[in-house]
């Protein structure tokens, strides 16, 4: 056997080992930052995932992931990141409706050794979210070697629930991630066309192998992050027992979900609470992953594409996490605890949950995704392969009227599945079909709030949601959650633009939209930001304006619709 040969097996002997000789380490819980200001440094870290092996690794304030940010709903928060990693990198506050300056994508790049200072406002609602870089060409590695870390937003509905929420005592953040780390500690990070990363079967939660957590004979909740580069898990109990299912990716659930599987793909996160008063003290049980269970085409499957005529995956097999079903944390129950007070049940309802009604939808939009066939991995607007182009910076792929509600189909590749995530908002899933159109069921995750979506293969997505509140020339991102596929342009981006209506023969109210437009150009330039663009669809000359004002403390796009606008 070569070297190389010995290096890859490494870590799967070193998993195998573990569990049999039940080698447990008590799960860390992330430290948590309170606002209104954060800082934030992104740092070269040494870490060892193996005994005595040291791995270069990444971290926010330390040598591996980051600390637990809280925020509450209402907030106006400052934020600190330095970046002392010696390279270019971006951060991305994950699952948040923010101003696309303060979103952290491709665009807003943090030099080295400099510090970006993005202050918004929290609009989101009680839930779990999460910040990772999102350099493009770099997403996979950053995210791979550390930098990610979870947020918790708190509000008043949240709040009112008899639900548990001490951290640390009965509310416990779960960072899921597979790796591959080599024989001399190297964390390999995947990227599309290259094996490295594929051999991902080391285990972690919260950075631990074979973590064990004492879990109080009470109602637990976990706050469940895939923080993985491609991994699919299918959480259950050991003992299949049922569990509740209390909260998707943007907020809590309408009402509590019974469940015995929890399926969880990159980028998503998902709140379940745990009873464990039926265990006696001393008993253990475990969190596992039913990847036996997923379908095939999904990454975690025994097998990893759809058609036998599909790519190969190098690395892919042997792996024993691939099909089989593996710990993902143990729990050991303990006493309950009487500080606070156990919670005796979960509420049945839990929050108002709005869908937008699909008749509401302003416009609609189709995304093929595309990745296995030639061409690489890349989303387009039909179902030509050929016709789909890999993300480029420069290039804005959708204009999205401000406040308008769409409705987007997703079509999946032909052969593996992909998490499709969007920026700036968050979308409720209308339905899900197969190749043939019958329906799917939706997940109890998909009932709510979501910014990550599972579209497995030959299936077709749908997803209703509104554009509200932020626009202007900072792009927005979507993208397979995939890192890799990301990275190697599997990405496209939008921006929000404010519309402005003139109609000098309009007699009435005066708001400026298409029913009730400005009268005059002036007064739709006075009240313009940047980003508006003014529609006149009236004929005839307007009002001269000065374009020096315009020009110097506006940006302003002036389309002519049917009429003549004369601008001196």
């Amino acid at each position: 056997m070569n070297i190389k040969r010995i290096i890859l097996l490494f870590p799967l002997f070193i998993f195998c080992s573990a569990i049999c000789f039940a080698q447990f380490t008590p799960l860390p819980i992330p430290p948590v930052l309170n606002g209104p200001v954060y800082n934030l440094n992104m740092q070269h870290g040494t870490y060892q995932f193996f005994p005595g092996i040291n791995s270069a690794t990444m971290g926010f304030n330390g040598n591996l992931l980051g600390p637990t940010l809280i925020m509450n709903a209402g907030q106006q928060v400052s934020l600190n990141v330095t970046n002392s990693i010696g390279e270019e990198t971006t951060v991305h506050w994950h699952g948040f409706h923010v101003a696309a300056e303060n979103d952290g994508g491709p665009h807003t790049v943090i030099q080295p050794n400099t510090t970006w200072t993005p202050s918004f406002t929290v609009l989101d609602k009680a839930s779990s979210y999460w910040y990772h870089p999102h350099l493009h060409d770099s997403t996979s590695k950053h995210v791979t070697l550390g930098l990610a870390g979870m947020i918790i937003v708190k509000d008043a509905e949240e709040a009112a629930l008899n639900l548990p929420r001490t951290y640390g005592v009965d509310d416990f953040p779960l960072i899921l991630q597979t790796k591959e780390i080599l024989l001399n500690g190297k964390v390999q990070y995947f990227r599309a066309g290259n094996p490295a990363g594929n051999r991902d079967s080391t285990m972690l939660t919260n950075g631990v192998r074979n973590a064990r957590l004492n879990a109080p004979r009470q109602y637990v909740r976990f706050r469940i992050l895939n923080g993985s580069a491609q991994r699919v898990f299918r959480l259950g109990l050991s003992n299949n027992a049922s569990f509740y299912q209390i909260g998707s990716d943007g907020g809590l659930l309408a009402n509590r979900q019974l469940v015995t599987r929890l399926r969880l793909a990159p980028g998503e996160r998902a709140e379940i609470a745990i009873n464990f008063s039926p265990y006696v003290v001393g008993t253990s049980l475990s969190l596992v992953s039913y990847a036996n269970e997923l379908p095939t085409g999904t990454w975690g499957a025994t097998t990893a594409w759809i058609d036998i005529g599909g790519p190969s995956t190098p690395n892919y097999t042997p792996n024993p996490l691939n099909g089989a079903i593996f710990s993902v944390l143990n729990f050991n129950v303990v006493a309950a605890t009487t500080t606070p007070v156990p919670v005796t049940t979960i509420p049945v309802t839990l929050a108002t949950v709005t869908p937008i009604p699909e008749a509401s939808a302003t416009n609609t939009r189709n995304k093929f995704l595309f990745a296995g066939q030639a061409g690489g991995a890349k989303i387009g607007s039909t179902n030509v392969p050929a016709s789909a182009t890999a993300f480029a910076m420069g290039t804005i792929d959708d204009v999205i009227p401000l406040n308008s509600i769409e409705i987007w189909t997703l079509h999946g590749s032909v052969n593996m599945y992909h998490p499709f995530h969007i920026h700036d908002i968050q979308f409720y899933v209308l339905d899900r079909r197969d190749s043939l159109n019958n329906l799917i069921a939706l997940t109890p995750s998909e009932l709510g709030r979501k910014d990550v979506v599972y579209v497995g293969p030959k299936e077709t997505v749908r997803f209703i949601t509104k554009f509200d509140d932020f626009w202007g020339d900072v792009p927005y991102m979507y993208h397979c959650h995939i890192t890799a596929h990301e990275d190697a342009g599997m990405m496209k981006q939008f921006i929000v633009t404010r519309r402005l209506y003139v109609d000098k023969s309009h007699v009435g109210l005066e708001f400026g939209s298409a029913i009730f437009p400005y009268n005059t150009l002036a007064e739709a330039v006075n009240a313009a930001t940047d980003g508006t663009t003014i529609y006149i669809v009236s004929n005839g000359t307007h009002e001269e304006i000065n374009p020096t004002s315009i020009i110097t403390t506006k940006k302003i796009t002036i389309k002519v619709v049917n009429g003549a606008a004369i601008i001196q």
